[in-house]
């Protein structure tokens, strides 16, 4: 506790005991937990304390994250509600423009459907992005393995069920 307070880490840590000969006293600040109505991402504290010595071997802070620690340590606390109403309003406009994608997909799905049938619309005669489509779906996939799995079945499934099944053809296209 001497060690946090010259270490100027705030009231409310935490203190995770040293795991077996070689672990280390761990000393964390997390905003969220002392602060409830008013956690701020850049109060987050944290130190490895030798568990013999006692000397301070990483001190870790909101000064010592990078630009893209800092923007995914603001991003966890928008999406954990964090800054309150902001979050909110946030997380609202989030909500509200994934409804209208999904709301807007089915619309133009259904204005360009071939009549008669449920499958998808034809390809453009002009349709010069397909190769560029391609690149960007197999390159998400591979960031994204249960979406690119996903894309992987839906493919085997259209291309060794659906086009052997005349009647699957016909109607789904």
């Amino acid at each position: 506790m001497q060690i946090a307070e010259k270490n100027n880490v705030q009231p409310g840590y935490g203190i995770a005991f040293p795991d077996g000969e070689t672990g280390v006293y761990t000393i964390f600040l997390d905003p969220a937990d002392v602060y409830p109505n008013r956690p701020l991402p850049w109060a987050q504290q944290t130190l490895h304390i030798d568990q013999y010595s006692g000397k301070v071997l990483a001190k870790f802070g909101w000064n010592d994250y990078g630009a893209l620690g800092k923007l995914i340590s603001l991003g966890i606390a928008f999406h954990q509600g964090e800054f309150g109403f902001i979050s909110q309003l946030f997380m609202l406009a989030l909500t509200i423009g994934i409804i209208m994608i999904v709301v807007s997909g089915v619309i133009m799905w259904w204005k360009r459907k071939p009549k008669g049938k449920l499958g998808a619309p034809a390809l453009p005669e002009n349709f010069k992005m397909l190769k560029g489509v391609a690149v960007i779906v197999i390159v998400l996939g591979l960031f994204f393995p249960l979406v690119g799995a996903s894309l992987l079945i839906v493919w085997v499934l259209d291309y060794f069920v659906i086009k052997r099944i005349p009647i699957a053809k016909q109607w789904i296209g």
